[in-house]
């Protein structure tokens, strides 16, 4: 019996064609290698979707991704594979992919999860008191404007805390949600309440517990949760 593949499966021969393949930009001391281009095009892709700049509706191609990118179908094939994998985007054999939607239920959860990822962040963060990490957090707070600013202050958060496996974990969850802020504020519903000054300024003086309070307002927690304390 021949198992299905999965949707986002693809020959190795096809992996085989993305090695050596990177970008290259010139200094005073010629060419020096960048990150690869499946990299650089992955963060593209990932930026357009949660900047609203891909259609949600409509089935995006290697080729008509190719041809935005201007590269070739290799970088933006392995791209896809790693969205598909994430969870951002779905695959549709012989049809192309389109952006994944998450229903009003998901979107609750995933915040909830997000929440306590972030507060188990805080924890590590502050018993680490890395003072330059703590700077570069209230930084960050100062710049949080639109969605980017946003996902930075929050990232600045996670990678304070200087562990790789919950920094992929808050990456992928807050990435998720940002689509769904930028759609909340194209449809006029206001100003979205953003407390990172206070996180920032609680984190600076070592108090976790006002640190989470702000956090679950950010966030948007209503409920109070079971694991605050997390």
């Amino acid at each position: 019996m021949q198992w299905p593949r999965p949707a986002c499966w693809f020959r190795r021969s096809r992996l085989q064609d993305l090695k050596g393949e990177t970008l290259q930009f010139v200094n005073k001391k010629g060419a020096v290698p960048m990150a690869t281009l499946t990299e650089q095009i992955y963060e593209k892709i990932r930026q357009d979707i949660y900047m609203l700049r891909l259609p949600d509706h409509e089935f995006l191609t290697e080729t008509a991704l190719a041809d935005r990118y201007q590269v070739s179908k290799a970088p933006v094939r392995e791209a896809l594979y790693r969205l598909c994998r994430e969870g951002l985007m779905v695959s549709y054999p012989r049809r192309g992919y389109r952006i994944a939607m998450i229903s009003e239920e998901e979107y609750e959860e995933i915040r909830r999860i997000r929440y306590l990822n972030e507060c188990a962040a805080v924890d590590l963060l502050l018993k680490k008191a890395d003072r330059p990490a703590l700077e570069a957090i209230a930084e960050a707070a100062e710049h949080t404007g639109d969605v980017g600013g946003n996902m930075k202050f929050h990232m600045s958060l996670a990678a304070a805390a200087d562990n790789p496996v919950l920094t992929d974990i808050i990456d992928r969850l807050v990435t998720s949600l940002a689509r769904s802020v930028s759609m909340l504020k194209r449809a006029g519903q206001g100003r979205i309440p953003v407390y990172h000054q206070e996180i920032a300024a609680a984190l600076m003086k070592g108090d976790a517990k006002s640190a989470k309070e702000y956090l679950k307002k950010d966030i948007g927690i209503e409920e109070e949760s079971r694991n605050e304390d997390y």
